[in-house]
């Protein structure tokens, strides 16, 4: 399925009209509807939806740290607020930049929204989504029928998947016939196998959309850097990959605590957030060369201004726990590179020792109180 929607996407991405931009799901609050009633000021009335919802996403952080359950989680109240905690910058982090570059991609569509403040809006009631299914996890207020549960509800997976799920079968079948001893895989095991390298390739292929970004004509100086070893889209790359691992550490166990150990994989969890990624940035590309903007770059520096404004990172958040960890390119050749399971180990022993004394005897960190 996804090799087909890939191209049905980038086809209607590249043609579509552009009235139809990068815009948020979610709908806007009460509030929000009545500040636009009585000022008819958009741009005033996003920004203060955003510090609402804001002030949401953080109470949530409190309820998910102060809930006892969640000692279950990493194992002590330290190791959840430091998580929680980076989870909190690196959701941050990545978001500030995919709306930089969405404010770049849609520069010329016009849309309904200023699209800086729909984006911000978009990933805070997203963030805000998550975390209250998760709390009702945690809370044992979900259904009881995990078929009614739509939280990371499982997608359409790609044609290799399901290739791949026919080809071990039949592997397995065959190991059968000639020694039954060998017949050892089930289907819950083959189908772990088969969504493990689903990971790898959609992981790699949204390593391969930001190297495409990062030399598009209208998107590329947006990077502020020569390469992907640095620049607006590495830290992009870096803060995304630290907040799915953690949100996916945190869902699978408040999921399986609530449904059962086989009723998700970490991997499921990593894929959901994977292909919601992967659309997203096909996108902001498609957006970005719509029918539209095409007949108009007049005076565009290919948002070299704008990558200007985005801070760099000034402390990189370890990738966690989570599928593996992973880096967009190698410091030194460019090459796409993997951290050993050992030397994350060692990171995240380091994390843990740097901050146990600045976190002992606190309940809920200062970064989320209001």
């Amino acid at each position: 399925m996804i090799k087909l929607f890939r191209t049905v996407a980038l086809f209607l991405a590249l043609s579509i009209p552009a009235a139809n931009a990068f815009m948020p799901t979610y709908p806007d609050d009460d509030e929000f509807r009545k500040c636009d009633s009585v000022t008819n000021n958009v741009e005033l009335c996003q920004r203060e939806q955003i510090q609402r919802i804001l002030i949401r996403v953080k109470k949530l952080y409190q309820y998910i740290l102060s809930d006892p359950t969640t000692l279950e989680w990493t194992g002590s109240s330290d190791k959840n607020i430091q998580t929680v905690r980076d989870m909190f910058d690196s959701w941050t982090a990545f978001r500030n930049r995919i709306c930089s570059l969405s404010h770049i991609a849609t520069k010329y569509t016009e849309p309904l929204y200023i699209e800086r403040y729909s984006c911000t809006s978009y990933y805070m009631l997203h963030n805000e989504d998550h975390l209250k299914s998760i709390y009702k996890l945690i809370q044992n207020t979900a259904p009881k029928n995990r078929e009614e549960f739509t939280f990371l509800k499982i997608y359409d997976h790609d044609d290799d998947y399901q290739t791949c799920i026919t080809d071990k079968k039949k592997e397995n079948a065959d190991k059968c016939k000639i020694n039954p001893q060998k017949c050892t895989k089930d289907t819950k095991e083959i189908e772990a196998e088969c969504i493990d390298e689903e990971v790898e390739r959609c992981t790699q292929e949204i390593k391969n959309l930001y190297k495409t970004l990062s030399k598009d004509e209208f998107l590329g100086k947006w990077n502020n850097s020569e390469d992907l070893k640095s620049g607006n889209y590495r830290d992009m790359f870096d803060s995304w990959i630290a907040y799915r691992n953690r949100m996916c550490s945190l869902s699978v166990w408040a999921y399986q605590r609530f449904y059962g150990k086989d009723a998700i994989r970490l991997n499921d969890c990593i894929q959901f957030y994977n292909r919601e990624k992967f659309e997203t940035m096909l996108n902001l590309l498609g957006m970005a060369h719509s029918a539209i903007d095409a007949t108009d770059f007049t005076g565009s520096d290919g948002g070299e201004e704008e990558g200007r404004s985005i801070k760099p990172l000034t402390q990189r958040i370890d990738a966690g726990e989570g599928n593996k960890a992973e880096t967009l390119v190698n410091e030194t050749t460019g090459e796409v590179k993997k951290d050993t399971p050992a030397n994350l180990s060692n990171k995240n022993e380091a994390i843990k020792k740097q901050n146990s004394e600045a976190l002992k005897n606190k309940q809920i960190p200062s970064w989320a109180k209001h």
